[in-house]
């Protein structure tokens, strides 16, 4: 009986972090698509210094679709949350470093980008 106990004890809680999981994923893809990020600072890691872009937005799109805007020009591709905080864009991965209503930030190797929701002026 004891056994019984330790076996039902473990799958219970493998089941329970795989629902955790999952559902941090979900909210993860709420937050994502919830705005268009705009892109406020890029610090390149390996050389420790702020790097100007120049205007960039993401948009998360519900289905998947990532569009990379670049002043009037635009990149499309895929995105999807491939494990908990990491989200893969067309070929690249990025770690979520910092995900709220109010910054969005991702790293790439040494690099960091930090994103504010974007303010369109209709």
């Amino acid at each position: 009986m004891k056994y019984f106990k330790i076996i039902v004890f473990s799958l219970l809680s493998v089941i329970l972090v795989s629902c955790s999981d999952d559902w941090k994923n979900e909210q993860t893809e709420k937050q994502l698509t919830k705005h268009q990020w705009e892109l406020y600072m890029y610090i390149d890691g390996k050389e420790n210094e702020v790097v100007s872009i120049g205007d960039m937005v993401f948009v998360f799109e519900d289905d998947g679709v990532f569009k990379k805007y670049i002043g009037d020009d635009y990149q499309t591709t895929t995105w999807e949350i491939t494990q908990l905080n990491y989200v893969r864009i067309g070929a690249s991965t990025f770690k979520i470093k910092s995900l709220t209503n109010k910054i969005l930030s991702l790293e790439y190797g040494e690099d960091t980008m930090y994103f504010l929701p974007y303010e369109t002026t209709d």
